[in-house]
């Protein structure tokens, strides 16, 4: 949970889903790589984003998501 914790949860949810919104819009019925969204991500999240990236898209099992309060 600490990766998550240190990109998204500093970002906050209305920046998380704005994240996820520009790039369907950009990306709408388009080819994409994860490299692209890897770029993406990094362009507008200030926090290092590589070791969420490692954990969420490149090793299984999923971390755990933090629970809320």
């Amino acid at each position: 949970g600490d990766r998550y914790t240190t990109v998204f949860a500093s970002c906050g949810d209305k920046a998380f889903f704005d994240l996820l919104s520009s790039w369907a819009a950009e990306h709408a019925h388009g080819t994409v790589t994860t490299e692209m969204f890897v770029e993406h991500l990094g362009d507008r999240v200030d926090a290092d984003v590589e070791p969420l990236v490692q954990a969420w898209l490149m090793e299984p099992p999923l971390p755990e998501l933090p629970r809320s309060s």
